[in-house]
């Protein structure tokens, strides 16, 4: 390990392989950065020199290291500060940590309290061009712990009722790795293990480290801390580090999210589809392509012709059960044997096998003994309904199939029928909503530059519309539906558009309002009515399944992350009247959204008028 050298704060959240190639870059070349990719960086650094701006004006004690060109001279300057008790720090960097081979730049260390053997203890708080906040709706959510800049310590942070904090996993991740920095060179607060964002409401966010909790990734349905994951994600890929530099490559392609914007996919790409990698089914990432593989099962196909009966069995086993000893009893006993003689005394199990019409040793014996070694494996939900995604991916042809016992596909109908959707910014800040109404595309947009205020305002015009539309409707005793393509998107776009309006317009009650519409019947999401009845072996985004309903964009290049930088287009000329450029980008942008309401449309009556084969026609599936 110590031929490793010291490794950063993104290597614990990124993929092992990754990691491993950028020390040890593989023979092809790496693909370019993705003009989206530069995008972000530009506007996260921006973002960030703005920030840090704002927090010297607050603290004028405060002190930029950022500047300092050379690392050395970054590091001894934060040294010095950190043992003079510098109350802020911006741009810093700590110590190498030697023993944990670790090395890091956090965008901002805050003093609090004291460090070990008497030294300033300092929390980090790193600076991220996201949303940080989600409006809080359920008593079981923690109220966000916040700090105005004017403050910036844990010792001023207050609780909001009104908010908690995202899911930041990677973000606790990064700032884990800074604790364990502060704790080897003396400087980590005394106080429980915390960091701080700084994301797009200026507000820092502060993470209990230990309290923060994840689903465990190796153990099921336990849970383990911010800083238990992190610590075996980092050390892990020391682990892989340490193996590629003696020449023993431990880890091997698997598609995960991350690899849509990898340098190293030119290598990874074309080795996962001649290999029929598993990872290519959705929701078949690493942890789940472990498991199968433990089974010897390395591909879609060997994964589409398991026994799916088997499989039902599996996915209902008791978790206390030993099914290894089991299938030893059964081979090793008469065919006849019944399996109250093999089991003992776990009746749980033994009710199990005598429901699915296990009822001998030869049973046990007979079944798919790759299927039940998956026992207590995680395998992306049931493994009877991943044999069944992985039989339309392999053999399905690339027609949606009829899941299991639906006999015809049934789309929710209304009298007014309405598709919806909405674009935002780098940032985050919704700017444009688009509606489908008749046939007749509406837009509420606004091209001014992204803020909160922005997005309440909008929320409010577009809201005050819905409204409206479902008045007109229920005075004249018809029913209305709005569709959207993934509700969480839309869902949360208008949950945070309610609280925004809360909070700087007035608007109280919006939030309550919102909440009524998105659980009720008029709001329904397309993308789980779809789900819920057909099965594509594949991703369903609406880039993928409105071309099988023969819809097609105009854009060229229609990605809703491409979108975004179309908006800094569309809003260079703002203020002054737009130039050419601007117009063309915001005319690209309605059209796209307009597309994409009626790529909606065209989902739903396809939904309706076509045939759609049944899964069960791909029973059994031949060799």
């Amino acid at each position: 390990m110590s031929g490793v050298p010291p490794q950063g704060g993104y290597v614990a959240k990124r993929c092992p392989l990754r990691v491993q190639f950028d020390l040890i870059p593989p023979a092809e070349a790496p693909l370019p950065a993705s003009v989206m990719g530069r995008a972000r960086m530009d506007e996260g650094n921006a973002f960030e020199a703005g920030v840090f701006a704002e927090l010297l004006e607050a603290h004028h004690g405060a002190l930029h290291l950022g500047d300092i060109v050379g690392e050395d001279e970054r590091l001894a300057a934060t040294v010095a500060a950190m043992a003079d008790g510098v109350e802020l720090i911006l741009g810093g960097r700590l110590p190498v940590d030697e023993g944990g081979r670790r090395t890091g730049n956090p965008d901002v260390l805050v003093r609090e309290g004291t460090g070990a053997h008497g030294n300033a203890g300092y929390l980090p708080i790193d600076v991220k061009h996201h949303k940080t906040l989600v409006p809080r709706e359920r008593q079981n959510q923690p109220p966000a712990l916040l700090t105005a800049f004017a403050g910036a310590t844990l010792a001023d942070a207050q609780p909001d009722e009104a908010w908690t904090v995202r899911s930041l996993r990677n973000d606790a991740l990064q700032l884990a790795h800074y604790h364990r920095m502060l704790e080897a060179c003396g400087h980590a607060g005394a106080g429980e293990p915390r960091g701080g964002i700084i994301g797009k409401e200026r507000l820092v966010a502060w993470l209990d480290l230990d309290a923060l909790r994840f689903r465990a990734t190796w153990k099921g349905d336990d849970s383990e801390s911010a800083l238990e994951r992190y610590d075996f994600e980092f050390a892990f890929r020391l682990d892989v580090l340490a193996a590629a530099l003696a020449g023993d490559h431990i880890v091997e392609p698997v598609y995960v999210s991350e690899c849509g914007f990898c340098p190293w996919y030119s290598h990874c790409g074309p080795r996962l589809e001649e290999s029929d990698s598993i990872s290519l089914l959705p929701l078949h990432g690493y942890v789940q392509w472990q498991s199968h593989r433990h089974a010897g099962v390395m591909t879609r196909r060997d994964l589409a012709r398991l026994d799916r009966r088997t499989a039902l069995l599996r996915d209902t086993l008791p978790a206390s059960s030993d099914i290894t000893d089991l299938v030893a009893r059964a081979a090793g006993a008469d065919p006849g044997t019944p399996v109250a003689d093999l089991v003992g005394e776990d009746t749980k199990l033994m009710e199990v096998l005598l429901d699915h019409g296990v009822l001998t040793a030869g049973d046990v014996v007979a079944l798919d003994q790759r299927a039940l070694s998956m026992h207590n494996r995680l395998v992306g939900g049931s493994l009877a309904g991943a044999i069944d995604v992985a039989r339309v991916a392999a053999f399905g042809a690339s027609a949606l199939h009829r899941r299991r016992g639906v006999a015809a596909v049934d789309v929710p109908g209304a009298d007014v029928e309405i598709d919806i959707d909405m674009e935002n910014t780098l940032d985050g800040t919704i700017y444009l909503w688009g509606a489908l109404l008749d046939g007749t595309y509406i837009p509420f947009v606004d091209w001014g530059p992204p803020s909160e205020l922005l997005e309440a305002r909008l929320f409010v015009r577009f809201w005050e519309w819905i409204t409206e539309q479902r008045r007109m409707a229920h005075d004249s005793g018809r029913r209305i539906a709005f569709y959207c393509w993934s509700a969480g998107a839309e869902r949360g776009a208008l949950t945070s558009g309610a609280a925004l309006a809360e909070t700087h317009l007035g608007a109280i009650g919006a939030r309550e309002a919102v909440a009524a519409f998105v659980a009720g019947d008029e709001f329904v999401d397309l993308l789980a009515v779809l789900k819920s009845q057909l099965e594509s072996g594949a991703g369903n985004g609406l880039k993928t399944i409105a071309p099988r309903a023969g819809f097609a964009w105009r854009d060229d290049e229609p990605a809703g992350e491409l979108s975004m930088l179309w908006h800094r287009t569309a809003v260079a000329g703002a203020g002054a009247g737009a130039g050419d450029e601007a117009t063309a980008a915001r005319r690209r942008l309605l059209d796209y959204n307009e597309d994409d309401v009626r790529a909606t449309a065209a989902v739903r009556h396809w939904m309706r008028s076509a045939t759609f084969p049944a899964l069960e026609d791909l029973d059994p599936v031949s060799p």
